[in-house]
């Protein structure tokens, strides 16, 4: 259960009803799609928007996945399993006939909660409580067969969830950024310059002497890599001497 104490992320309103925000959504009805009309064609539709939700007599609740809920028109489940089938709709249809189409229906819905739920899950942390204590509803339209319209009604907190690193002006997050960096910026680091490396035996090092070489596995015109710490960086550096010390002259 959300609460209304739990105070939802800070994102900009644009992020909750931008088309990048349904893409992920619209990832998973396509697979959804692919796996159950290998015959037929099902076509995303829709996007998101945060109006009003359609009067409650106009659907009936198919299936509650996470934080989102499949809603189709009252025949939806009948005209789902008749595209799939790849059957336009019919008016002969026994009662016999009715029970089983109901029955393929209600295991392509079963498969599409089921992936909702692998990339929706469930996280607390964010709550969905609207400015007048209702929870936001966004309303993806994933599918029309006729009237029988199919779609996905999803609660703001798991819209937040999709979002989340896509927009990097988080204010929050930022603040916690600057924080770390600061508490960092007076450690100190040992730098080196890496000129290259090669491999030999314990036979061939107890044998080195004065004035041997040893061919390192760059060339001679490459320039040195600087080493922070232990780690080796992609920062290129050249070789020098002022006052008679080495220097490294940063190359980019």
């Amino acid at each position: 259960m959300l609460h209304a104490q739990q105070p939802a992320p800070w994102l900009p309103q644009t992020a909750l009803a931008s088309a990048r925000a349904s893409q992920p959504f619209k990832r998973v009805v396509d697979e959804w799609r692919s796996a159950w009309f290998a015959r037929h064609g099902w076509e995303v539709l829709g996007d998101w928007d945060a109006s009003e939700r359609q009067s409650a007599a106009e659907w009936s609740m198919l299936r509650v996945a996470g934080d989102a809920t499949i809603r189709g028109k009252s025949k939806a489940v009948v005209a789902l399993a008749l595209t799939i089938l790849g059957q336009a709709d019919r008016k002969d249809l026994t009662d016999r006939d009715l029970r089983l189409l109901r029955a393929l229906g209600g295991r392509a819905l079963d498969d599409l909660e089921t992936r909702l739920m692998q990339f929706l899950g469930r996280d607390e942390r964010y709550a969905s409580i609207g400015p007048d204590g209702g929870t936001e509803i966004y309303t993806l339209l994933i599918g029309r067969i006729g009237e029988a319209n199919l779609s996905i009604e999803c609660e703001k907190s798991a819209l937040i969830r999709t979002v989340l690193g896509t927009y990097p002006n988080d204010k929050t997050a930022s603040a916690a950024l600057e924080m770390r960096s600061a508490a960092y910026e007076d450690q100190k680091l040992s730098i080196a310059a890496f000129l290259g490396s090669a491999t030999l035996s314990l036979e061939q090092i107890g044998e080195l002497e004065v004035g041997d070489v040893i061919p390192l596995d760059r060339t001679s015109d490459t320039p040195a890599l600087l080493m922070v710490g232990e780690q080796r960086s992609a920062l290129a550096c050249k070789l020098g001497q002022a006052d008679n010390r080495i220097t490294l002259t940063m190359q980019d």
